[in-house]
């Protein structure tokens, strides 16, 4: 007699079977993360090669041990409660562990456990993920010590600031006491002195004046400078155009003799402090004035285009223009280029332009060619259109 029996189904689900356990192996083994199973007993049934590393541990002392077995006595007794909790059906637990030491370095991990039902549905199981967290611990207390020292170091800077700027004001204060008196004695020799004086004598009590008048406005430039960077920021949608042309105005009537076009685009807007725009607008146009004086008709325009899609907006002139090899030093305060003229000012202006347009989130940069004049472009941070 003979039995035939058909297992082709059987060996398709045992072909299945194995297949799973294959691929379950092969994401174990390339999981970036420790992993591990122990039963109820506290005995490690399983564990990935990345649990090797992350316990310290090879794996022939990991499986078939308890933690008693394998770690010191408080981290096994940490180990064990956990487990028990789980075990307990407090559901799935997440904490942060040293795992082992190694080398002076403290392995620390991100665990999670969670309780695995058995066959009968009780729980027979306790699986545990872990992810070496020690780089990132490391990374947050260097950024904690970081943040703390630039804490410190911008009390400080806050501190040198507000000393500074006391000084200035100090120093200014001392420094026009004495001027405003040698001004008044200029004026009283000038006075009351006046027939009585050579030609030349004149010209040394004239050339005195001067040199005090010149000394004040270096004061006030000095003092504006310092304020730029300390004045609250104000933002509003300001008309360029409109205000271009009120600083036009104005300028225009201190040089009555000479012929100026200006140029002003039309529905130009920006998003800035209106103050500080105003400032801008003074010193590139009055810096724009100063440097076409040579023209017998100076050309200034004012205007915005578009660049990588943003606004940009520009000052251009026809004047003495400038080597493009100095323009790195156009925005050093008190540094002039080398073809300035003796009158030209204290190198103040374009730096404080420069610090204004930096405080809105902008640039500012220039392009110049000797003789063929000037162009000074700059951008304003918050700013989404050119031109309404």
């Amino acid at each position: 007699m003979a039995f035939v029996s058909d297992i082709t189904e059987r060996k398709r689900y045992e072909l299945r079977l194995l297949e799973s356990e294959q691929r379950f192996a092969s994401f174990m083994l390339h999981l970036p993360a420790a992993a591990w199973i122990k039963n109820r007993d506290g005995r490690y049934m399983y564990a990935n090669p990345e649990a090797e590393r992350i316990f310290c541990r090879q794996l022939p002392e990991l499986l078939g041990k308890t933690d008693e077995e394998v770690f010191p006595a408080d981290s096994a007794r940490k180990f064990r409660e956990n487990d028990e909790r789980v075990l307990a059906g407090q559901g799935q637990l997440q904490t942060i562990e040293a795992l082992c030491h190694e080398n002076h370095v403290v392995h620390q991990a991100l665990v999670n456990k969670f309780a695995v039902p058995g066959a009968d549905g009780q729980t027979a199981f306790v699986a545990g993920v872990a992810f070496d967290i020690t780089e990132l611990q490391q990374a947050r207390a260097e950024i904690t010590r970081l943040n703390g020292e630039l804490a410190e170091r911008a009390a400080e800077l806050e501190m040198a600031n507000r000393e500074l700027e006391a000084f200035n004001f100090t120093a200014a204060h001392d420094l026009r006491q004495p001027l405003n008196l040698l001004g008044m004695y200029c004026q009283s020799i000038k006075m009351l002195c006046h027939d009585h004086l050579q030609e030349e004598c004149k010209g040394y009590v004239q050339k005195a004046h001067d040199t005090i008048l010149r000394m004040n406005h270096f004061i006030d430039a000095l003092l504006s400078f310092s304020q730029t960077s300390r004045s609250e920021l104000h933002r509003e949608t300001v008309d360029l155009s409109s205000m271009a042309q009120e600083v036009a105005s104005t300028l225009k009537l201190t040089i009555p003799d000479r012929q100026v076009d200006f140029r002003i685009a039309h529905g130009v807007v920006a998003t800035a402090d209106e103050s500080l725009l105003r400032m801008v607008l003074d010193n590139l146009i009055g810096n724009a004035l100063k440097y076409t004086v040579t023209r017998e008709t100076a050309a200034i325009e004012v205007g915005s285009m578009e660049i990588d899609g943003k606004p940009v907006y520009f000052v251009r002139d026809n004047g003495d223009g400038f080597d493009m090899t100095e323009a790195d030093q156009l925005f050093t305060p008190f540094r002039r280029l080398s073809g300035a003229r003796s009158g030209d000012g204290f190198g103040v202006g374009l730096a404080t332009v420069q610090r204004i347009v930096q405080r809105h989130g902008g640039r500012i940069w220039a392009e110049g060619v000797p003789d063929k004049g000037a162009t000074f472009y700059f951008t304003l941070s918050g700013d989404e259109s050119v031109s309404t």
